[in-house]
């Protein structure tokens, strides 16, 4: 046996002679074990540290998981609480208003609405328009979230949308907005008659204030 293992050995040491292989040293496979310990150490210390850290999430999965089971009963509770608004306020879908029975400049209108958390009234649909038109009273106006203050003919709400060329222009009453008088007429009103107006801002009008629920 020790002449067989001797033999191997011999043909190992000729093989490396052969190929002009460096034989490895003592120093360099020392060096190699022991970078192969480290790695080895450095596996059982991360692997000890991500399971700690799954130990840990795991609480929050759990919460997670019933938050997921709750957002329905939030949303519904939500779409329940969205029809209350404050006393004297109408609802129409998830939005509030406010029919003021005093009358005030369009800028006074507009702080008003501003210090109540709303803006003047802002229309989107017909279905709003309508319904705006149908809680207003005769004989009076009131101011809209709409001005060309800023611009001539370019009329905007005051979330900064244009009112563009859509079907909302349809609510302009005939021959408006006109723009006339010397002080000239950049907000706009809507009258009783449902019809949009462009009026002098100094003017005192009853408003709308309008506001999420």
């Amino acid at each position: 046996m020790d002449t067989i293992l001797y033999g191997r050995s011999h043909q190992r040491v000729l093989l490396y002679i052969s190929l002009q292989v460096p034989f490895p040293s003592i120093s360099a496979v020392f060096s190699l074990r022991r970078h192969a310990v480290l790695l080895v150490s450095g596996c059982v210390i991360f692997g000890g540290e991500l399971l700690q850290l799954a130990r840990e999430f795991a609480p929050f999965r759990l919460h997670f998981n019933s938050l997921m089971q709750a957002c329905p009963i939030i949303l519904l509770l939500t779409e329940v609480i969205c029809t209350k608004c404050p006393p004297g306020w109408q609802n129409l879908e998830k939005s509030c208003y406010f029919f003021s029975t005093s009358s005030k400049s369009w800028l006074d209108a507009k702080q008003f609405c501003t210090n109540e958390g709303s803006h003047l009234v802002i229309v989107n649909t017909k279905q709003e328009q309508t319904f705006l038109s149908n809680h207003i009273t005769e004989p009076h106006v009131y101011w809209l979230g709409l001005s060309d203050s800023a611009e001539e003919g370019e009329w905007r709400w005051l979330d900064g949308s244009p009112l563009g060329f859509g079907f909302l222009l349809r609510f302009w009453g005939p021959g408006e907005p006109n723009n006339v008088g010397q002080q000239g007429e950049d907000c706009g009103s809507l009258r009783f008659d449902g019809k949009w107006n462009d009026a002098t801002c100094s003017f005192t009008e009853n408003w709308i204030c309008e506001r999420q629920c």
